[in-house]
């Protein structure tokens, strides 16, 4: 498998993880907007919730959350202005890598700041991460288009990479 492929299964599974805890918590609470809009008033900010026979320990703050699942570390800021709402940047997909026991192998396990941000560049020129505009420096929005069609196996062209919703 090369590193293009690589990088873009790590980002597929940061995603699910992502996706998946926010449909946890949006069935178990009712919501009826993201969670990070509603975090502190529908339910605690702070907490532990099983998913899928898996502890998940959490904490909404900022911009954004960061959960455990297991011994895997996911940190990721919202755009809650924005269709394509996940941002990431190095140091969170870094993390990711370092602590998700199947990307442990990868060569970006140890990539400093400098190598990584590279690599999101090149997802962003394919159209797997938003173009991104001046102001947003080292934070990219994951391409919503681009996780359907990786979910259901299709060819990903990138062709709305430019389509930038966000304020």
């Amino acid at each position: 498998m090369d590193q293009a492929t690589d990088i873009e299964k790590v980002l597929f599974s940061f995603t699910h993880y992502v996706k998946r805890f926010h449909e946890h918590l949006v069935a178990k609470y009712q919501l009826t907007d993201i969670p990070y809009n509603v975090q502190g008033r529908e339910f605690p900010k702070t907490g532990i919730e099983n998913i899928d026979d898996v502890d998940v320990e959490y904490q909404f703050h900022g911009g954004g959350c960061t959960f455990k699942w297991g011994n895997i570390e996911i940190n990721y800021n919202i755009d809650a202005s924005s269709v394509h709402g996940i941002t990431i940047s190095c140091y969170p997909i870094e993390k990711f890598i370092q602590t998700a026991p199947q990307f442990k192998h990868l060569p970006y396990a140890n990539y400093s700041y400098d190598e990584m941000q590279p690599v999101l560049e090149s997802l962003e020129k394919k159209g797997v991460l938003m173009s991104r505009k001046p102001s947003d420096l080292g934070s990219f929005h994951i391409n919503e288009v681009w996780y359907d069609s990786y979910k259901a196996g299709k060819i990903f062209t990138g062709s709305n990479k430019d389509e930038i919703d966000w304020l």
